[in-house]
């Protein structure tokens, strides 16, 4: 399917999937998704562009990262793979299908996809990306969905689909004013072929895009009615806390749980080892309890002495010293554009710079937590992440199971800014499950995760920027020195 219209954006994206939507198509989407209505389901790819009708055949290479339902009542969900973390995706990719759709704001809203690579592809979310991947592929499924609506009506009135127009949930007849809503269309205009090509609205048209709109979901939270990661209750749940050595790459010697023990309500005291896959746990002890507070208490009795490792002696300091001696000094050099010591040589005034930053902690708003339930044949996850499928191979290879055996819930993530990549915490809660034969809610303290998490990159950047007379920049030097970011 190609687009075009008057923006800056791009006009061709090409079709690599012509697919219509059928009746058996559809029913195993509504199958697979919970729910009982028809409708019009359309899949959209990323980041190719393109568009295509939904079929779920064993034969199709189609493969969506996001639906879109339009009911036959006329409610229009989207399904995306992507995370909310309070970034705000959850308005934002509704508002770019609705307005290319014509749809009622009031009738469209975003359901979180669970963790299916398989199903939505790569769902990490990180980056700024959802936005500016997602952007123009929503409005063309939007203004898809739209035009087949059209062809519908126009089909149930007889008349030419240029007879018709589409307005606020509505296809109205031109020529008599007559409407029919979308959700009397829906199943109709899911026999109609996705177009090859769509035209999408010009930014002074626009109804929802940049506009002041309520946030879908703003009720909820402030009531406090939206579910977190650390919100999440069910039957016979056990509760969790735990401490890691304060030195990365120590470990465990001995820990004495006597005291521990003796707290009422404490079920048991469990040494986590490290597991050594990306992301998994770096090792530690936690505490198991009937509640959360219980086990957060208990774990400060524990008499614990750690294996501080060839790390002990690591100097923040002394290292980052090291850093600006680094980028101070000429250095191997990444990238070149035009000729920079002729920039410098001829410039009327130089200006340099040194900037330093820390070991930053990520300190999300809500702290690291998940539920993990480990039985025999399953496991279920639910999590603030904002990679499941990260989750999935951690704990495919501790259990020694298929990845697609994982099922993880992507619960509302009470922001991460990076830190809930990994997938530490849900793997530890894995194993505390594992461990006492019941689904375990394991929630990181905040003084554990400023102190024993991951940290952003210490780092050291020096820049030098030659001037003209005018105080043009001519020339840019930038020297930067720190370790990965993971």
């Amino acid at each position: 399917m190609t687009t075009s219209n008057k923006n800056s954006f791009p006009n061709k994206s090409p079709l690599s999937n012509t697919n219509t939507v059928s009746n058996e198509s559809r029913r195993k989407f509504l199958k697979q998704s919970g729910l009982a209505t028809g409708g019009l389901v359309l899949g959209i790819s990323l980041p190719q562009t393109t568009i295509a009708g939904f079929k779920m055949g064993a034969d199709s290479t189609f493969n969506p990262n996001a639906f879109i339902h339009i009911a036959d009542n006329g409610d229009t969900l989207i399904y995306c793979g992507r995370c909310e973390m309070g970034q705000g995706i959850s308005t934002a990719l509704p508002a770019a299908v609705a307005d290319e759709l014509e749809a009622d704001w009031t009738r469209v809203s975003i359901k979180q996809g669970e963790g299916n690579e398989e199903k939505y592809g790569p769902q990490a979310t990180g980056g700024s990306a959802s936005i500016r991947v997602m952007y123009i592929p929503m409005r063309e499924a939007g203004a898809a969905a739209k035009v087949m609506l059209v062809a519908a009506a126009a089909k149930v009135w007889g008349v030419p689909a240029e007879d018709c127009m589409a307005e606020n949930h509505f296809v109205i007849n031109k020529n008599n004013q007559q409407k029919l809503n979308y959700g009397d269309l829906a199943s109709l205009a899911a026999n109609e072929s996705v177009p090859d090509s769509v035209t999408l609205k010009e930014k002074k048209d626009f109804k929802y895009i940049g506009k002041d709109i309520a946030r879908h979901n703003q009720g909820d939270i402030v009531v406090g009615k939206l579910t977190y990661g650390v919100d999440t209750k069910m039957p016979g749940l056990k509760y969790a806390a735990i401490t890691h050595c304060p030195v990365l790459g120590g470990k465990l010697k001995r820990v004495d749980k006597t005291a521990a023990m003796q707290v009422k309500g404490v079920l048991d005291v469990i040494e986590i080892p490290r597991f050594n896959v990306p992301f998994g746990t770096l090792g530690g002890v936690a505490v198991v309890a009937d509640n959360t507070w219980t086990a957060q208490q208990a774990l400060k009795k524990l008499n614990i002495e750690w294996d501080l490792g060839e790390h002990q002696s690591y100097d923040t300091k002394v290292y980052k010293a090291q850093l600006v001696k680094n980028v101070e000094s000429p250095a191997e050099l990444a990238a070149q554009r035009g000729d920079i010591t002729k920039a410098f040589a001829e410039a009327e005034h130089v200006v340099k710079a040194t900037y330093t930053g820390g070991h930053l902690s990520h300190s999300p708003m809500e702290p690291n937590a998940s539920v993990v339930w480990v039985q025999k044949d399953s496991c279920e996850v639910w999590a603030a992440t904002q990679s499941p499928g990260d989750i999935q191979k951690v704990l495919a290879q501790y259990l020694e199971r298929d990845p697609k055996d994982i099922h993880v819930n992507v619960t509302m993530v009470g922001g991460a800014f990076g830190r809930k990549f990994k997938c530490d915490y849900v793997h530890e809660a894995a194993v505390l499950s594992k461990a006492v034969n019941a689904p375990v809610q394991l929630t990181w303290s905040r003084e554990e995760d400023t102190r024993t998490g991951y940290y952003h990159s210490i780092n050291a950047q020096h820049i030098e920027a030659a001037m003209d007379k005018d105080g043009n920049v001519t020339g840019w030097l930038h020297r930067a020195a720190f370790p990965a970011i993971a």
